[in-house]
């Protein structure tokens, strides 16, 4: 079992290890706050499904049920977490739910941005602040989780390989510290450092603009004449 559910309605809480389920497209549970942990939102259609959103401790999801529709994705935890069935009710009570939800969306909104642009590194950064939550403004370290790398390389859109690499530049830099169940202890002044690329070790390599090139090129009637002259 992935999820140990106490529900019986509203206030129900549900207790999800990572990788459970917390709901699934086509079915209708109803909004749903996390209290701890965080859940990634997949959409489904016809094509697959893709990442969309990351939800952490004090965001809702499941928020298209309000308009009396189904799930329009799936939810998982990519960490342990705890999740809460809100009343929806009517009325004031609906629309003030409403408000606070779209509030706290446009937030991680920029937070996918932030998740998905950007040297992988900084996504890296990003993610691990909105997994720690509070934490993340602490100035010492901190116990945070740790998603699976297949996860890790899924939110944050890049190959699992350059994750892995890039942890391991934390781990040598200081920024994170392993330890047991699945999850690391991260110094939090590190983890808001940025490191210019040449100083983490990771030279940024352009490749030459066309105007360097046609700088560079060797036309070919100087080249012909240098010739001509070497033989004369």
């Amino acid at each position: 079992m992935h999820s140990i559910s106490n529900e019986s309605g509203a206030g129900a809480i549900r207790d999800i290890r990572r990788g459970g389920i917390l709901f699934t497209a086509g079915t209708s549970t109803g909004v749903w706050r996390i209290l701890s942990g965080a859940v990634r939102l997949d959409h489904v259609d016809a094509s697959g499904s893709r990442f969309v959103r990351l939800a952490v401790a004090g965001d809702c999801v499941g928020e298209e049920t309000l308009a009396g529709g189904s799930h329009l994705s799936d939810a998982r935890a990519v960490v342990h977490c705890q999740a809460q069935r809100l009343a929806t009710g009517e009325g004031n009570d609906g629309s003030a739910l409403a408000a606070g939800i779209l509030q706290r969306q446009h937030q991680r909104f920029l937070d996918v941005v932030r998740l998905r642009t950007g040297t992988v590194s900084d996504r890296l950064r990003c993610l691990f602040a909105m997994l720690a939550g509070g934490s993340a403004r602490a100035i010492g370290t901190f116990a945070c989780p740790v998603p699976t790398l297949a996860d890790l390389a899924a939110i944050v859109d890049a190959a699992p390989e350059t994750v892995s690499r890039a942890l391991g530049d934390f781990r040598r830099e200081g920024v994170l510290r392993e330890r047991r169940r699945a999850g690391v202890v991260v110094d939090g002044a590190r983890l808001h450092a940025h490191p210019r690329p040449k100083e983490a070790g990771h030279a940024e390599v352009r490749a030459p603009s066309l105007a360097h090139r046609r700088r560079h090129r060797r036309s070919p009637v100087t080249a012909a004449g240098r010739v001509v002259a070497g033989i004369a």
